[in-house]
């Protein structure tokens, strides 16, 4: 058999460890779980698996309209947010086409770039912040995709609203902005992006979003996007029929529902991240702001040292090595006791130096 040579340079996903018994805080997820009225409805839909989900998702999708502001027509499903990207590259991408996006960044950007045959230009950040400025430079007659990840996924910053609103400004009305929100609801800065307005304003320009942050769904894979109806409709063409399953399209519509739950994560996760960056702060470690569910740490060390001796207190970190950062580790936010453990650790382990 002969290997595309497109899928000969890609390098599988490499996930946030699970260890047995380790408290796990390198992949973002929830630690409340999910919203009860998720469950529920998981425990409800159990009876129907033998049926066919629908394919367009039309329950979900009017519900996620009503929240959003939008119209069904501008919202597409996929199994998880990172499957949308794929579309985004499918329906787009030929071969020897180029995407702009981050160096430091969530790699399915470049995989689902790769995949179809596509080069991935990497623009280097400015201290853990998207250069704005260099990836409209990178941006020429080859150019069809560019990826923002706000805030970032591993450092957690962001873009405010008028950067994002110069950036769009000046993109090629026909290169497609692929905006990444998967965080978004956990920030809280002022100037964020109002990405309503923006998907007004500009028509090429799809945000992601996904339930398995916030809502704390990650095991049942549901993200959406948001754009105009025509692209929409192209990403429609290349979307598998029944790519997201029917259990999980009834624990995403009641997850909707369920607003106390969203402000519970969301203050849960508030509390913690101001009370680790305070201890960070105040032993000396170096970290970037973060308006996400995880903090960015400096650690002086190579990644991996890090990463092993923080499980031996019984947690897990996400090493980012494989991110273009072989001295930092990614830390989601989690209960008081295992963050504690992360930072008794790197300080027994600078004291070990």
């Amino acid at each position: 058999m002969r290997l595309r040579t497109s899928v000969a340079e890609l390098t599988p996903y490499s996930p946030g460890k699970k260890y047995p018994g380790a408290v796990k805080l390198s992949s973002n997820e929830n630690p409340l779980g999910p919203s009860p009225a998720a469950i529920a409805a998981v425990r409800d839909s159990a009876t129907k698996i033998h049926l066919y989900p629908d394919g367009s998702g039309g329950a979900l999708r009017a519900k996620l309209a009503s929240c959003r502001g939008c119209a069904p027509e501008q919202i597409v499903f996929g199994n998880g947010s990172d499957e949308i990207m794929v579309f985004c590259a499918g329906a787009y991408i030929e071969p020897g086409d180029t995407a702009v996006g981050a160096d430091i960044t969530f790699s399915q950007y470049r995989f689902a770039t790769t995949l179809f045959g596509g080069r991935y230009r990497a623009i280097a950040l400015i201290d853990g912040v998207h250069d704005l400025n260099r990836m409209l430079a990178a941006i020429d007659e080859t150019t069809r995709l560019v990826y923002l990840c706000n805030p970032n996924n591993p450092t957690g910053t962001y873009r405010s609203h008028d950067d994002m609103v110069a950036f769009l400004s000046m993109v090629p009305s026909d290169v497609l902005v692929v905006l990444d929100e998967a965080y978004a609801e956990y920030a809280d800065a002022p100037n964020f992006p109002r990405s309503a307005e923006l998907l007004e304003s500009f028509s090429n320009l799809i945000v992601l979003r996904t339930f398995s942050k916030i809502y704390g769904m990650a095991a049942l894979r549901v993200g959406y996007g948001i754009g105009s109806a025509d692209i929409i409709a192209d990403l429609t063409r290349v979307k598998q029929p029944f790519n997201v399953n029917g259990v999980a399209l009834a624990a995403a519509e009641a997850a909707l529902d369920d607003a106390g739950f969203v402000r519970k994560s969301i203050e849960f996760t508030r509390t913690g991240k101001r009370r680790f960056c305070e201890q960070l702060t105040a032993e000396g470690f170096e970290f970037y702001p973060s308006q996400a569910n995880f903090i960015c740490v400096h650690t002086g060390v190579p990644a991996e040292v890090a990463y092993t001796r923080i499980l031996e207190s019984g947690v897990t970190v996400r090493a980012l090595t494989s991110f273009g950062l072989p001295n930092a580790i990614r830390v989601t936010i989690g209960d008081e006791k295992s963050l504690d453990r992360v930072i008794n650790s790197l300080c027994s382990l600078r004291e070990s130096r």
